[in-house]
């Protein structure tokens, strides 16, 4: 039995710490194709459907993108079908194309020349924890306890994951959390960011080098991988990843082996790898900008941690009292903080776009800067929420074309560095733009 195998076992077993409920997560799919008609049953809160063999409806069809669309359960019943940037699109009804659409049962929507109705939907069981933390993670409500007995199971077995989640969820919490409860965590905990790593020497940074392998290789040198043996390797945004080094990252994960620059001989490594990323690698598939087959063994076993706003609004006040306790000692006169009725009604009210993150980094500003015990919102300083991507000001209709572009501008760039938590990178990701392309558009706008 391979770890994959005991993890998938581990997840019908209830331990001491968890309660199970039944909950919508089972779909039955008719599927037609040509002159072959099936019936299949899958679970989960995803259901990947493409060409690829790894998908969990795979299409014979030739106009099915590897990794085409998706059917993503809620607790409530619903049923989201997202297209995910396939190449002739999916759809619904008399011929629309959706990018994305709410199903009832007994919907049909059509990938390629196959057509897939929505059968029926059935309850499957879901388990959650009942601890209010796993490593540094805390949390309430059922999208936290589901997601700390997944990792706990994560955590129990040694098996290769993905962790997906908009930027500021905590996704390298939960790398770390994994490690530390798991059999690996008196090894090392190697961290690699993939935003950061030159393209020039990545190969080296990764997997060492041999002597002599180019100017200035002096001695022989252990890459990371090597140096997370006993350990953990986090690769974080393994998203950023140069094209050309992912199927040499995936023959590392298939075969635990890496071979030096300049070596030709490999040698293994004994390390579970953890991958992160707040990118949608399916997309990326489709674009060609990520390797399917990389992809696939990324995902076999994956977690995907809620955004603020899809969590319990508890969590909200739960997360602001252990960032403002915490902050509270850094100032000079050590007074304990504390925020009053009004500062939590302003917390719970705003969007969160930038996470846990955001939430931090504002605590961190209000217990710096606030006058005597109690936090008021005021001290909280925070920006307007705008009520959705189509909101919009009718008064810049009544402005001449360049006085509106250039209030346009500027409110896109200040929203996006506050989403992104003043991030420049990560904003200039975010909004799609190079990094010049964004300090253009900062430029533009008279900021710094």
């Amino acid at each position: 039995m391979d770890e994959f195998e005991r993890f998938t076992q581990t997840l019908t077993q209830l331990s001491e710490r968890e309660f199970a409920q039944e909950r919508p997560r089972r779909l039955a799919l008719h599927i037609v194709e040509g002159q072959q008609q099936r019936t299949l049953e899958r679970g989960g809160t995803r259901i990947l459907i493409g060409a690829h063999p790894d998908a969990d409806i795979q299409l014979s069809s030739d106009s099915a993108s590897t990794v085409h669309c998706e059917l993503v359960l809620s607790d409530s019943g619903n049923i989201l079908l997202r297209d995910l940037g396939s190449k002739n699109g999916t759809w619904v009804g008399h011929g629309i194309s959706v990018r994305e659409a709410v199903l009832e049962p007994g919907a049909t929507f059509s990938v390629g020349s196959s057509t897939i109705t929505v059968a029926q939907v059935g309850d499957e069981r879901v388990f959650y924890s009942t601890r209010p933390s796993f490593g540094s993670l805390i949390g309430r409500g059922s999208a936290m306890a589901e997601l700390f007995a997944r990792l706990e199971r994560i955590a129990s077995v040694n098996i290769d994951a993905l962790v997906t989640g908009e930027t500021g969820t905590g996704k390298e919490l939960v790398a770390r959390a994994i490690h530390d409860s798991s059999s690996r965590s008196s090894g090392p905990f190697v961290v690699i960011d993939g935003t950061t790593l030159n393209s020039g020497n990545v190969e080296n940074d990764l997997f060492g080098h041999r002597r002599g392998a180019f100017t200035g290789a002096e001695q022989d040198q252990a890459g990371l991988f090597e140096h997370a043996s006993g350990g953990t390797l986090f690769i974080d945004e393994v998203g950023e990843l140069p094209l050309n080094l992912q199927p040499k990252l995936l023959r590392a994960l298939e075969n635990r082996t890496i071979r030096r620059v300049g070596d030709p001989s490999y040698r293994s490594f004994d390390a579970r790898v953890i991958s992160a990323t707040h990118r949608d690698l399916p997309r990326m598939v489709n674009e060609g900008t990520f390797r399917e087959d990389l992809y696939y063994r990324l995902a076999r076993v994956q977690v995907t941690v809620p955004a603020l706003r899809e969590r319990d609004k508890s969590n909200i006040s739960m997360l602001a009292d252990a960032f403002l306790e915490r902050f509270s000692v850094t100032r000079d006169d050590g007074v304990p903080l504390s925020f009053d009725r009004d500062a939590y009604a302003a917390l719970k009210g705003h969007r969160w776009p930038g996470n846990v993150r955001e939430l931090k980094n504002t605590i961190e500003r209000a217990a710096a800067l606030c006058i005597g015990p109690i936090v008021r919102p005021t001290d909280l300083d925070l920006a307007p929420t705008v009520a959705g991507p189509r909101a919009t000001t009718s008064a810049l209709f009544d402005k001449p074309w360049k006085d509106s572009l250039a209030e346009f501008e500027r409110s896109y760039a200040e929203r996006a560095l506050t989403e992104a938590s003043g991030n420049r990178s990560e904003a200039a990701r975010r909004a799609g733009m190079s990094r010049n392309g964004f300090s253009n558009l900062l430029k533009r706008a008279g900021i710094g």
